[in-house]
């Protein structure tokens, strides 16, 4: 073991030891500074997370974590709210980067107007379902635009569910209440890519709801940077991109299961 890897063990040894967020934060921030040449291309694997927040802490876990499970990433972050820029010009840093996985993080909020809410309740079915289709279709776009310029997997993270509607609890008898608004948008981005090999539709809202969405936002740093998750949520949600980096790797292993029908079907599960 060289000079500069036996530092990178040791910074990685830290976070074994101490594995909260600023461990792997920091982490990241020390080995970013590290010159690491390689030529195990096995364990490469090239990242690019963009989106419409502020991803840089997401980005610092996914890497660390990464690392932590012996693969020797190489990440690279786009701008705020440029992920639009960043996958329709040819000639974007993106693109420069070639990318072996790119995660593709959007808030709903984000594509919808600040009257959105106030609007929502004055709105028919009809225009509801409209918006829908518009969020869905900003979101597709972007995806199917990453799937045609590169060879890179795309992890793409579906809408968070609100636990709160202006409708109060007479949300779920609207034709469209606002929680049924983006359950449908999930709905339609996972049917969209449920027949791409290449595109995945990340599962935040589950996530969230596991987690517990009360807690997996820091609304101070939320509203002074954008950062679109709490500490402890970023480390959670890095674990799920982790499995679908580890299966892209070929680190995870392939397992027959026999549902109540007794029918047979594959999957892929992690080791961990």
């Amino acid at each position: 073991m060289d000079e500069v890897e036996s530092k990178i063990q040791e910074i990685l040894d830290s976070v074994r030891a101490n594995p909260t967020y600023i461990a792997h934060w920091s982490a990241f921030k020390k080995i970013e500074g590290i010159s690491q040449l390689t030529s195990d291309e096995k364990k490469q694997v090239r990242i690019a997370v963009i989106g419409s927040s502020t991803l840089d802490p997401l980005a610092a876990c996914i890497s660390i974590k990464t690392r932590l499970s012996d693969l020797l990433p190489e990440t690279w972050i786009g701008g705020f709210n440029t992920y639009r820029q960043e996958a329709f010009e040819k000639d974007s840093d993106l693109y420069k980067f070639k990318p072996d996985i790119i995660i593709l993080s959007v808030d709903g909020w984000s594509l919808l107007p600040n009257s959105f809410l106030s609007d929502f309740v004055m709105m028919t079915s009809d225009e509801r379902e409209e918006q829908v289709k518009h969020i869905t279709n900003e979101v597709v776009s972007v995806a199917k635009k990453l799937e045609a310029e590169t060879g890179a997997l795309i992890l793409v993270n579906n809408f968070l569910i609100p636990s709160f509607s202006p409708f109060g609890i007479a949300d779920e008898k609207q034709g469209v209440g606002l929680k049924d608004f983006f359950r449908t948008a999930n709905n339609l981005l996972k049917e969209t890519f449920i027949e791409t090999n290449r595109v995945h539709v990340v599962d935040l809202d589950l996530s969230a709801s596991d987690f517990g969405k009360m807690k997996m936002r820091n609304w101070r740093t939320y509203y002074r940077g954008s950062v679109p998750f709490g500490e402890d949520f970023t480390l959670h949600l890095a674990e799920e991109y982790l499995r679908y980096i580890r299966a892209f790797k070929g680190l995870s292993k392939k397992c027959i299961v026999v549902d109540l029908d007794n029918t047979l079907w594959g999957g892929i599960i992690g080791e961990d």
